[in-house]
């Protein structure tokens, strides 16, 4: 779903490495169509099989979305309904986005004309539903609308809607409303997101569906309590930085790494990796950011379905990816060994040892990374920083030797120095690594 929020943003205006053909791919999906309101720049996707359809709309990318996220005071939700005071009541400028010009009559007549076509043998459908920021309240609301439309149909069609950092919608007797007739509504909301954490203005705004917090950490918190969530919500407002699509890939990435640590869920193992083999844009996130194969998530998987080793058991996704990259350079290194050895018996000098070794020089970087597209500057970028945090070195290929706090699992302080001179022994089998005890402790932050 976060891949098709973040290709509607794009697609029909600029190419910037996400693809259609690949969102398609996932879902198994094989049509596909536009619609765009010029009006207030409204903008959707709609793609479908013969049993799926799914919608994406895009969030705000323009002063007229900007101008709609600010209109938030209430309106009536058409038609209307209830007593005064019991109303169902929605944000104005949400409201407008996805009702002008009758794009909400358009997109419902659509999607019913689609689930009554001749090609759409199936009994059941299944309407999916997504979108970031503005993207996800315009997702809930047409949700609610299509969920009522197929009343009827004569097919039992299931509504599902999920939301990247979406906004609250209405008020308290629409999200009762909305519960009822869109049952599986999923808000993912990262960390302190300032739009996903504004304040409801007390009784004017309630959020509907359930709520799913994540962060960089791998943490991940279904359905909190009241009390939960006032802890976790820091004072003095939310976090821009968090609300951006890179920042939740970024959270999602690192939840699946934790799943082959002590952190992660029953059964979080297997599954990550069935994940990670089916799925090319994941691989490609995880080789080019972090340095990561589908074989490394595959030895961790071989002892038995749990990590036994007690360092890499307790550690971060940091240290995690450390590892990993350590573990490749052992390996490189050995290999470039085994290469000179070769070279040495046939009287040959090891020649562009030293060019190999030599860094890239400081130009040359920034003409690789002008020619980079947007999305390959983000799976370098932000899995540069993957679960590590900010570092001061300039990136070369590989994200640093700093470690992350050690987790809550019960690691000691002594057990969250990093793992990239222990990796080795790590990863290679299931026995405790011997090693200096005395490792430098690099948890030092800028």
């Amino acid at each position: 779903m976060l891949y098709w929020s973040a290709l509607v943003y794009d697609y029909g205006e600029v190419e910037r490495g996400l693809k259609l053909e690949v969102g398609m791919k996932l879902l198994g999906l094989e049509h596909s169509e536009l619609f765009w309101e010029k009006a207030l720049d409204t903008k959707l996707l709609l793609a479908w099989n013969n049993s799926r359809i799914l919608i994406a709309f895009r969030g705000t990318a323009s002063l007229a979305n900007a101008l709609a996220d600010v209109q938030a005071w209430r309106t009536v939700h058409p038609p209307p309904r209830g007593r005064w005071g019991r109303r169902p009541m929605v944000h104005v400028g949400f409201l407008r986005s996805w009702m002008r010009n009758r794009l909400d009559i358009r997109v419902k007549s659509r999607v019913m004309e689609i689930i009554q076509s001749p090609e759409f043998n199936s009994t059941f459908a299944h309407v999916i539903l997504t979108g970031h920021s503005l993207g996800g309240a315009l997702a809930q609301l047409a949700a609610h609308d299509i969920a009522r439309a197929a009343e009827g149909c004569g097919k039992e069609v299931r509504v599902s809607c999920y939301t990247f950092g979406g906004p609250r919608v209405g008020n308290h007797a629409f999200a009762r409303e909305f519960d009822q007739v869109v049952p599986h509504c999923w808000h993912i909301i990262n960390n302190q997101d300032a739009v996903a954490r504004a304040p409801k203005f007390l009784v004017l705004y309630k959020r509907a569906g359930q709520r799913v917090l994540i962060n960089k950490s791998g943490d991940m918190l279904v359905r909190p309590s009241f009390i939960e969530n006032s802890i976790l919500q820091l004072p003095g407002g939310g976090s821009v930085g968090d609300h951006l699509l890179g920042s939740y890939l970024r959270s999602l990435l690192a939840i699946l790494l934790m799943q082959f640590t002590q952190k992660g869920f029953p059964g979080g193992m297997a599954g990550a990796l069935r994940l990670v083999e089916r799925i090319s844009p994941i691989q490609e996130l995880l080789l080019e950011g972090a340095g990561i194969t589908v074989e490394d998530l595959r030895c961790v998987t071989r002892w038995h379905g749990r990590v036994v080793n007690p360092k890499l058991a307790g550690a971060t996704a940091g240290q995690l990816v450390n590892a990993f990259q350590a573990r490749h350079k052992k390996i490189a290194k050995e290999a470039q060994r085994e290469k000179e050895a070769k070279e040495m018996e046939a009287g040959k000098a090891p020649e562009a040892v030293a060019a190999a070794e030599k860094p890239p020089e400081e130009n040359e970087e920034v003409e690789e990374e002008e020619q980079l597209s947007l999305w390959q500057r983000i799976k370098r970028r932000l899995l540069v920083w993957l679960l590590v945090g900010p570092t001061a070195e300039k990136y070369k290929g590989n994200v640093g030797s700093r470690s992350m706090p050690t987790s809550d699992a019960g690691a000691s302080s002594d057990d969250a120095t990093t793992l990239d001179q222990t990796s080795a022994a790590t990863l290679d089998g299931p026995n405790t690594v011997s090693g200096n005890a005395d490792l430098d402790d690099r948890r030092q932050w800028p």
